[in-house]
C-alpha cells in the first residue's frame, strides 16, 4: 500500500460575482472510475469524477477563502504560495475548522 500524497486545492469559481478564491488543505484523491465507450459517427466527450476529501490542519482548520477584510496583497498572491492564515493576521481571509 502506498502513502497518501496530500495537496492543496486552490480555486475560483467561473462566474462567481465576488470573485471568492478558496483553498482546502490536505487533500487526498481517490482514483477515478474508467469507464469506456464504443466509437462512433460523432465523439462525445467523457467526463470522469474524482472524489476529494480534505482533513484538517494541526490547528483543525480545513479550508479558507478570501473575504470584505482580504487584502489587496494576499488576494492578488493567492495562486502563488498556499494562503495560511497566521494567528492575529486579522482580516487577511476567512478560515473554517473542521467539526
Amino acid at each position: 500500500m502506498t502513502e497518501s500524497v496530500y495537496f492543496a486545492l486552490l480555486f475560483e469559481f467561473d462566474g462567481d460575482i465576488n470573485a471568492i478564491r478558496h483553498v482546502l488543505y490536505n487533500c487526498t484523491v481517490a482514483r477515478p472510475t474508467i469507464e469506456s465507450s464504443t466509437k462512433e459517427a460523432s465523439i462525445e466527450p467523457g467526463t470522469e469524477t474524482l472524489s476529494i476529501t480534505a482533513d484538517p490542519r494541526e490547528a483543525g482548520l480545513v479550508k479558507s477563502r478570501t473575504g470584505d477584510e482580504t487584502t489587496t496583497a494576499t488576494y492578488n498572491n493567492w495562486y502563488k504560495n498556499v494562503y495560511v492564515p497566521s494567528a492575529g493576521a486579522g482580516g487577511t481571509g476567512s478560515s473554517t475548522s473542521g467539526t
